[in-house]
């Protein structure tokens, strides 16, 4: 169980820092390509397909984890291990209306501390009862996954300083036995209709898995993974967009904040006037592609690891814009006066645009269901923010 915990989940997100920048890649290939941002607002084409994206690489960024979690379970059902486990706490289990191969799930969420609910979640595919099956699912996040250990360090630290390890195992051993008692309720309950099975299972000899056995079954069931990534997530991050983006913002509050935009970017041409940048920089659309080339040129350079990478990156954006490239990288008092200037223009221009963020997600329909859910809510301590979430 040690090991299966330390390789698919410590070792395993130790991996996803070498895919996420992969991810991260792709990401900026596929920005390259759509339209580029508005000055407040980007095009419906652009911003919800970055949002598909990004809820894509999130889930695809799990895929090593997932790699070497179903290849250690193919290896402990090949080995005979795993029929041995169901076996044994299928009678405990069943008082709950779980079943023997829960086990898994939940000592990859997170039994006592550390584990993750994703990967418990996706090591229920073998249960073959359903209603048992979708009983672990729903309760397998109630484990001490690893983004709840900081939480509860804190807490203890704070209200229970002189008994801090007895606390710790309190609370591991609470969220066991209210996960149980959730699914005994879940089962006799909504769960009442679906269909079961009894616990059948053939008991194997012990015998060393195959490696060709192991590594198909553990490819074939990634590649189930990256199929429901590729379909389900991304139906469901477009209605999640909808609901969060529209109906949009009233065209007066939008007037408003242009307002505040053209007002900044005319005391940006005031700041300037003095400068022989002035003329390149007279009309909103070259403001608007400076402050766009701006942005891409911070990135490209925090991206940049080397000092030769570092100086490639120059190379590129001298090569494809020598005209706005001097502000990029000021080297008189000209340039350098413009790029201070571009400084406080896009920051306020950020600013604009985070407000235009936050209020179109208050008049959402997603914010608007929140809001109207916070009377009730609000006894338990959420705002209409957790709500949306």
């Amino acid at each position: 169980v040690y090991l299966i915990y330390e390789l698919s989940i410590v070792q395993g997100y130790k991996l996803t820092f070498l895919t996420w920048p992969a991810l991260a890649w792709i990401r900026t290939g596929v920005a390259g390509l759509l339209p580029d941002p508005g000055l407040l607002q980007d095009t419906i084409l652009r911003s919800m397909t970055l949002w598909m994206v990004d809820s894509v690489n999130t889930l695809l960024n799990y895929v090593p984890i997932f790699l070497i979690l179903f290849a250690l379970i193919a290896m402990l059902e090949d080995s005979g291990y795993m029929a041995r486990i169901a076996f044994i706490l299928d009678r405990i289990f069943q008082s709950f209306g779980l079943h023997g191969q829960s086990t898994l799930p939940f000592i990859l969420g997170g039994v006592f501390t550390g584990g993750c609910a994703v990967p418990g979640i996706m090591a229920t595919k073998g249960i073959p009862d359903e209603r048992s099956r979708l009983a672990t699912i729903l309760t397998v996040p109630y484990m001490n996954c690893l983004a709840k250990i900081p939480l509860y360090t804190l807490l203890i630290g704070i209200y229970f300083a002189a008994y801090k390890s007895y606390m710790m195992l309190f609370i591991s051993t609470i969220t066991i036995i209210m996960a149980m008692i959730i699914a005994k309720l879940l089962t006799s309950t909504i769960l009442r209709g679906q269909e079961t099975a009894p616990f059948v299972m053939e008991m194997p000899n012990y015998h060393m898995p195959t490696l060709m056995g192991v590594v198909r079954r553990a490819v074939d069931r990634t590649w189930t993974y990256i199929k429901k990534v590729g379909t389900i997530v991304v139906a469901v991050a477009i209605v999640v967009y909808v609901l969060l983006q529209f109906p949009g913002l009233p065209e007066q509050r939008m007037a408003e904040l242009h307002d505040q935009m053209n007002q900044a970017i005319g005391e940006f041409r005031e700041g300037i006037q003095e400068t022989p940048y002035a003329n390149l920089l007279a009309d909103d659309a070259a403001v608007l592609e400076l402050l766009n080339l701006s942005t891409s040129y911070r990135d490209a350079k925090l991206a940049a690891t080397t000092q030769e990478a570092s100086s490639a990156v120059d190379d590129r954006f001298e090569a494809a814009h020598p005209e706005l490239f001097p502000l990029l990288r000021p080297r008189d008092a000209e340039a350098r006066s413009v790029s201070r200037a571009l400084r406080g223009l896009g920051t306020e221009r950020a600013t604009l645009r985070t407000t235009i963020r936050e209020e179109t997600i208050v008049h959402s329909y997603f914010g608007t269901m929140g809001r109207a859910l916070e009377p009730v809510t609000r006894y338990a301590g959420f705002d209409w923010k957790i709500n949306v979430a």
